[in-house]
């Protein structure tokens, strides 16, 4: 047996969640049918300590996280707090008024062409805050998630399973802004799906079952379901009589529709219209093609609201710092379009103020052990 790694999807950039794992927003067709879119002051005493992040966190394996453990702590056993001293003392000895202001960003496709096009915000965000901007492209979150513990970069574009790591890590961190989709949410649930007539009506019901799943690497549509049972006492692996990869949120759901599966784990925004399977999600894409009627659909379960993925500051920035961020952000779908939609390529509906308290949801990812077993397309 294999054991998946928790969190990202090969770390790759794109977070396996609706929002990024999917369909960019311009796209449609097939793709659509899984993604209908629209992932304090630091205490450096305690918060950096190596032997607090010791146990396997979502969007990090254990030979990345023992990278960052070693980087936690300098060859002379000096902490990263004092390394990354180490770094700001450099900048101040090259311009002591005015350090660079220092943001890490997984880019999409070729790094210095991705770079030279956010130009724009290096002089936006630049004059907000009265410093130099610099875009540092980062090969994988693991690596940002890295740069930031070490105070090597003051803001980051983070999925929410990497920014969930990166808090248990540090302590350091905190999101500033979140995307909304289009339809105005700035989260989704995963959920499970059953026929109205299977007499299947809770979790409880789901004991030697048939489940089809979106993917491995699914967030929305295998992760936070599996790790909510584990939770929960339940050995997930041996719970069910088999758990199918169908590929995508739609084609599980189709699976349980033709009686090839029992409940299907997918995502939704569960806003807006129910009989029109919701504004957003793999439900709402089916029924808007007529292959699905959610009168013949019953959602037995559903998980706390997930976030989408935030815009992510130190801690220990100021008021000022903080407020231009955000101010920067919120304005920018309608002050720079271009700038907007090579930072937002899934959501398109601006951002929000995000708050700590918006990713207890994928939490879950932290806290919970998520190992299952995989053979093939089906446990």
């Amino acid at each position: 047996l294999a054991w998946p790694a928790p969190g990202l999807a090969q770390d790759s950039g794109l977070e396996a969640d609706p929002g990024q794992v999917d369909a960019p927003r311009q796209q449609s067709g097939a793709q659509l049918a899984e993604d209908a879119t629209g992932e304090e002051t630091v205490d450096p005493s305690s918060a950096l300590e190596p032997e607090l992040v010791l146990e396997p966190l979502p969007g990090i394996s254990e030979s990345e996280l023992d990278e960052i453990r070693s980087s936690l702590t300098g060859d002379d056993g000096e902490t990263s707090e004092n390394a990354a001293q180490g770094v700001s003392d450099s900048l101040d000895s090259d311009d002591a008024a005015k350090p660079p202001f220092r943001i890490g960003i997984v880019p999409r496709g070729d790094p210095n062409h991705f770079v030279k096009r956010l130009r724009p915000l290096q002089q936006g965000l630049g004059d907000l805050l009265e410093r130099p901007v610099e875009i540092l492209p980062m090969t994988s979150f693991s690596a940002m998630i890295n740069a930031h513990t070490l105070r090597r970069i003051d803001l980051g574009f983070y999925s929410s399973s990497a920014f969930v790591t990166a808090d248990r890590l540090c302590r350091c961190v905190e999101p500033l802004v979140k995307p909304l989709a289009d339809d105005g949410t700035a989260a989704y649930h995963a959920i499970i799906v059953t026929r109205q007539d299977s007499n299947i009506r809770t979790v409880g019901d789901l004991e030697g079952k048939r489940i089809a799943a979106s993917s491995f690497d699914s967030i929305g549509g295998y992760r936070i379901q599996m790790a909510s049972l584990v939770r929960d006492g339940i050995d997930a692996g041996s719970y069910f009589k088999q758990i199918d990869m169908a590929g995508s949120g739609a084609d599980a759901l189709l699976q349980v529709r033709d009686g090839l599966a029992d409940a299907a784990f997918v995502w939704s925004s569960l806003s807006g219209s129910q009989a029109s399977g919701y504004s957003r999600g793999p439900l709402a894409y089916l029924v808007g093609t007529g292959e699905l009627d959610m009168a013949e659909l019953s959602i037995i379960w559903q998980s706390k609201p997930i976030a989408h993925a935030p815009v992510v500051g130190l801690k220990s920035f100021t008021a000022d710092e903080r407020e231009a961020v955000r101010t920067y952000l919120l304005a920018l779908p309608e002050s720079d379009t271009q700038t907007y939609d090579l930072l937002d390529v899934f959501y398109g509906g601006g951002f929000k103020v995000a708050e700590i308290a918006d990713f207890r949801g994928i939490g879950i990812l932290a806290d919970v052990d998520l190992r299952t077993p995989r053979t093939g397309g089906s446990i």
